[in-house]
């Protein structure tokens, strides 16, 4: 199942980068995706798990950059502040990149300014406390 998912996301990427593009012969050089947090987070283990794939697709360098800063904002407003050549992507993380602008005053970038094509992965949020807790509250 997890290799369909991945072949079906890089299909999808290949696509878009290629429209995008507007060039058959697209790329002709690395893929900048620039990853939003510090090394190790879900979106750089996404990242690194589409990178062979993307490369072996392409034929060029998928290069992870990190841009960590502002809870992902400072990733994001350099993308938005970037070329729309297809060469430069970035990972995105939901909700982050919609409340940011709705509640942060310095943000420099509108949701609006991008196009999520594809949801690589989610990660539900749980609370949790060591097997053994005693705590009165514990069901």
């Amino acid at each position: 199942m997890r290799r369909w998912k991945t072949a079906v996301l890089i299909g999808a990427i290949s696509l878009l980068l290629a429209v995008t593009a507007g060039a058959q012969d697209f790329p002709k050089g690395p893929i900048n995706y620039m990853n939003p947090f510090n090394p190790g987070g879900e979106v750089d283990i996404a990242a690194r798990a589409m990178q062979p794939y993307l490369e072996k697709n392409f034929n060029q360098p998928f290069v992870i950059n990190y841009q960590p800063g502002a809870g992902g904002g400072l990733c994001w407003s350099k993308l938005a502040a970037g070329k729309t050549d297809g060469y430069t992507i970035g990972g995105f993380s939901i909700p982050h990149i919609i409340l940011q602008p709705i509640f942060m005053k310095d943000v420099t970038y509108k949701t609006e300014d991008f196009v999520i094509f594809s949801i690589v992965e989610y990660t539900p949020i749980g609370l949790g406390v060591k097997k053994d807790f005693q705590g009165q509250h514990r069901r």
